[in-house]
């Protein structure tokens, strides 16, 4: 009879944090649209301002600065194939003083800043950016479809598909 009660006790404690348990959890919840983005102002800001940016024969153009960065944003729409696309942006890493802030190549362009610490002048940026295009270029000229193909699987990082 003892060990019924006991039994008894024990089922009814588990069911109580049970309910407890599911109880807390449903009042602790917060309602929450998962749909929903945190706009970044900056990149509103540097949107905002692309309409009056104008690249000329450059593929990269200076838009704005802060009290710690200058913003470039660079017009990917040049470029006829992928492949010039990713390997432009991968030796955009040799310049170890730019910052990708976004990366869409679908969107035309990509956005860069440079911390204004190290005193870089838009121009020479620009140059240097510039001259990663040439090397895309002359590297798509001096690569066949198959290698350009292998190349893409190995280093193309931006493809959302993967």
């Amino acid at each position: 009879m003892k060990n019924f009660y006991l039994k008894r006790i024990i089922s009814a404690n588990l069911l109580i944090c049970s309910l407890l348990l599911m109880s807390f959890e449903v009042f602790s919840q917060q309602k929450t649209n998962v749909n929903y983005s945190i706009e970044d102002p900056t990149m509103e800001l540097l949107e905002s301002k692309l309409q009056d940016v104008v690249f000329g024969n450059k593929i990269a153009a200076y838009v704005h600065q802060d009290e710690v960065n200058d913003y470039y944003v660079v017009n990917f729409s040049g470029f006829s194939s992928r492949y010039e696309q990713v390997f432009f942006a991968v030796s955009l890493n040799e310049l170890n003083y730019l910052t990708s802030i976004s990366s869409d190549f679908e969107q035309g362009n990509m956005w860069f800043s440079v911390n204004r610490s190290l005193n870089k002048k838009s121009s020479l940026v620009i140059e240097e950016i510039d001259s990663q295009k040439q090397l895309a270029l002359a590297s798509f000229a001096e690569t066949n479809a198959d290698q350009r193909r292998l190349w893409l699987i190995e280093f193309d990082k931006f493809n959302n598909s993967k």
